[in-house]
């Protein structure tokens, strides 16, 4: 029996031990993480990572997204997954956030040579990253727009993370003292400056910056009746950028959207009022991720 094949069974072993012990109390053991990080660092080829038939590079700094995405497809398989089955054929897709191109990439494929996909990264290294992926994975139908999606036109400080790229936020979330300046636009201008009359789905992955996201969206949310939104809901974040979890919440309910925890752990939709969202992602151990949508769910 080669090394390889080897190799390739501890893996296997080691991965499926890592996804059953993912959503128990030993994931916030530091030693526990440690030892997963050196075993993943010495089991896994450094090159891309393969996932649902498509070929991701990730960014050579960041061990914790190269990690997720090789162990547990990114960390939100379920998200992922019901994500691409309300997204139509023919579609349009925009993507709040891209980083690497996950769901951009992915997304890119559900809609055809027919659909469209936006994606917005305002980090320069992030963004070459994407368009690689992009171009690797042969996605004619992507726009990438190199910005920040915000309340308003403007430039902004944009906190860099050197060991998570994914985690790179318009607020001080972390005290760094490391910022690039980038530019700021409203999703609402950006549509229309580009031709775009409507929109099927949107993902929001902005780092506590999701409330300025849908107020520069307000326009496309009241004229757009189908649209299905999929956000993070980061209360330590959004706490630095001045507001609650509530907030968000409140506005999507009162533009008629109803809300679902989208449970990772179950992989269920658990429907939600603004104040049960806002106290369960006050609660949660890092971020909760919901589903918004005027249909039925």
């Amino acid at each position: 029996m080669s090394f390889k094949v080897v190799n390739d069974l501890i893996y296997r072993g080691f991965k499926a031990l890592s996804r059953r012990l993912r959503d128990t109390p030993l994931r916030r053991i530091r030693l526990v993480t440690h030892l997963q990080d050196r075993m993943f660092q010495k089991l896994h080829s450094s090159g891309p990572v393969c996932l649902l038939g498509a070929t991701f590079h990730t960014d050579a700094r960041d061990r914790i997204a190269r990690k997720r995405l090789a162990l547990y497809g990114g960390g939100e398989e379920y998200e992922l997954h019901v994500l691409l089955k309300r997204l139509p054929v023919g579609g349009t897709f925009v993507d709040v956030g891209a980083n690497f191109g996950l769901y951009t990439v992915l997304a890119s494929r559900q809609v055809g040579i027919q659909g469209q996909v936006m994606a917005f990264e305002p980090d320069p290294d992030n963004a070459m990253l994407l368009r690689r992926n992009i171009g690797e994975n042969a996605c004619g139908n992507v726009r990438v727009v190199q910005g920040a999606l915000s309340s308003g036109r403007g430039v902004a400080r944009l906190y860099e993370d050197p060991v998570h790229r994914g985690m790179l936020s318009l607020a001080n979330v972390r005290g760094n003292h490391e910022w690039i300046d980038v530019t700021t636009m409203t999703l609402d201008e950006s549509l229309e400056e580009s031709g775009v009359r409507s929109i099927d789905v949107i993902k929001i992955d902005v780092e506590g910056a999701e409330l300025p996201v849908l107020e520069g969206a307000k326009r496309t949310l009241e004229s757009t009746s189908g649209l299905e939104i999929f956000m993070e809901v980061n209360a330590p974040f959004m706490k630095r950028f001045g507001y609650d979890p509530l907030d968000p919440l409140h506005l999507l309910v009162g533009l008629g959207y109803r809300l679902y925890h989208i449970d990772e752990s179950c992989g269920q939709l658990k429907a939600l009022s603004p104040s049960s969202g806002a106290r369960l992602a006050r609660e949660h151990y890092k971020e909760i991720n919901v589903f918004c949508t005027r249909r039925h769910a």
